[in-house]
Formats: C-alpha cells, structure tokens, sequence
C-alpha cells in the first residue's frame, strides 16, 4: 500500500473527510472557489494540491495525522474567505518550501512568481521569533 494511500486511510480512522478519490479533499475548496470567483481557472488549484500531496505524503503533524490536513484546512479558509485560486494554490504550498526538500526555486518555475512570493512570505512570517510578532502582524497587512 503507498504512503497516500495509508494516509487516506489513516485520516478515514480519524474522522477526516479524505476519501480513497485523491482528489475528494479538494472538492469542497474547488467548489467554494468557483462560487466566489466563476470565471477564474481552477487548474492550478489542481496542480498545487498534486504538488502538496507529493511533498507531504508521510508526513504526520504531532497530532498523528496526515500531514496534508493542514494545507487543506488553510486552503479551505482562504476559498471560504473568497480568494482566488492563486492565493488558495499558495496556501495549499505553503509548507512545502519550509518543510520538504521543494526548493522555492522550484516552487517558482512550477507556479510562477505570485504564487513563489506568497509560499516565500509565509515562510518567512513562520520563521520570525517571537519577540517579532508585531512586525509579523505589520507584515501581514
């Protein structure tokens, strides 16, 4: 059985919605994207999860699930917030440069620049001490 597959699996035991459909975890977000931007292209939406998914199959959060619910769970915030598919693609990546071998280089030359700066911002924000939370929160805005 691959990785994915356990973690599909694994995720079921916990309560999760991630179906044996690899891309069932992404429905709900494409849907809620859609709605909110109907003439946008989706397909990137496709390509960052397959991207994600990749890069984080076993990997497990300290909680032990899979570590992909995490970039879903961002990913679906966003789309409920009603970005579009480039910022929802982005949360999507977000931990991938900081936490896989995926460079941002190659984050770059996959996604295009928008997408790399927001990945490369939100690795920066994460990677800030404590004591620099306020320039954290004036970076945010």
């Amino acid at each position: 059985m691959g990785e994915l597959q356990e973690d599909v699996k694994g995720s079921n035991r916990l309560g999760c919605e991630i179906s044996e459909d690899s891309r069932n975890p992404l429905l709900p977000i494409l849907s809620m994207c859609k709605w909110h931007h109907p003439n946008e292209d989706m397909s990137i939406l496709h390509r960052a999860y397959d991207r994600a998914v990749k890069q984080h199959t076993g990997q497990r959060r300290k909680s032990g699930e899979p570590y992909i619910i995490h970039p879903l769970a961002v990913a679906q915030i966003l789309a409920d917030l009603g970005m579009g598919p480039i910022v929802v693609a982005s949360g999507l990546l977000h931990d991938t440069v900081e936490d896989t071998d995926y460079t941002l280089e190659e984050c770059r030359a996959e996604f295009g620049d928008t997408v790399a700066g927001l990945v490369d911002g939100v690795t920066k924000i994460s990677n800030m001490e404590y004591g620099e939370s306020a320039q954290a929160e004036t970076i945010r805005k």
